[in-house]
This record gives C-alpha cells, sequence and structure tokens, in this order.
C-alpha cells in the first residue's frame, strides 16, 4: 500500500497536512504490509494525525480497522472521529473522548470507567450494558455531566 502526495492533492487534503506529510514521509508513504491495526493506532497516538484520521478513511485513503476488544485505556483521542467504529468489548477505561465523534459506534459492553466523554458525541450509537454514571445525553446525542454544561 502506497500514500502519496499527489494522491492527497487529488483528494483535496488541506494545504497544510500535505505540507507535514511531506516532512514526515516525503513524496509517498510506502506501507508494505499494507495499512494494520497497529498502524491505525500509531496514526491516533499522535496528536496532529488524529484529527485527519476521519478525513483519510471517508476519502478512501485508508481503511479503518476494527478495535474491538482493543486496549485503548488512557488513549488521548480528543476530538478524534470514530464515527461507526466497532470499539465492543473495548477498554476505554480513562480514555479522553472529549469532542470526540462517537456516532453510530458499536460500544456493546465497552469499558469506559473514568473515560473522560464531555462533548461526545454518542448519536445512534449502540450502547447497551454501558454503564455511564455520571453522564446524560443531550437533544442531539452528546454527552455532558449530569446537572452540567457539555
Amino acid at each position: 500500500m502506497k500514500i502519496t502526495v499527489k494522491q492527497l492533492q487529488d483528494l483535496i487534503a488541506c494545504p497544510s497536512a500535505v505540507e507535514r506529510f511531506k516532512q514526515e514521509f516525503g513524496s509517498e508513504l510506502e506501507l508494505p504490509g499494507g495499512w494494520s491495526q497497529w498502524c491505525q493506532g500509531i496514526l491516533l497516538a499522535d496528536p496532529y494525525w488524529r484529527e485527519h484520521w476521519g478525513w483519510a478513511k471517508f476519502n478512501g485513503v485508508i481503511p479503518a480497522w476494527s478495535f474491538s476488544v482493543a486496549d485503548l485505556s488512557r488513549a488521548d483521542l480528543y476530538r478524534a472521529d470514530l464515527s461507526g467504529a466497532n470499539l465492543s468489548r473495548a477498554d476505554l477505561s480513562r480514555a479522553d473522548f472529549s469532542g470526540a465523534n462517537l456516532s453510530r459506534a458499536n460500544l456493546y459492553r465497552a469499558d469506559l470507567y473514568r473515560a473522560d466523554l464531555s462533548g461526545a458525541d454518542f448519536s445512534g450509537a449502540y450502547r447497551p450494558e454501558i454503564d455511564i454514571d455520571g453522564w446524560e445525553a443531550d437533544e442531539n446525542g452528546r454527552l455532558k455531566k449530569k446537572g452540567g454544561k457539555p
């Protein structure tokens, strides 16, 4: 699998992301083993690239791997686009999901113990059996602390 500057430019990626890509990878990024869960985890661990993950997934630059049963405890997923992600049975304890898009995500039996859910969008998310004590959804599906602001 190869990601190139030309591919990003053809998809009208934001100029700052194309420039950063050039600085870090040159004219192309060759992934001989293809796009893997490991690659996805590394990308999501980087605060800059994490903000572009949703765009890259949406535009077909990269596929999205399932996070089912993944250990994402203490992960910094601030403003991450995880819409439609399979997070079933994942350890999400103490992760920062503030401002994240989790709409339509599968959160079946996900562990959200002490996760920061402030401002996260859970609209349409599948979340039976999730203990989100202390949080409530507003009319748009965004979570906020009970009795507090989002």
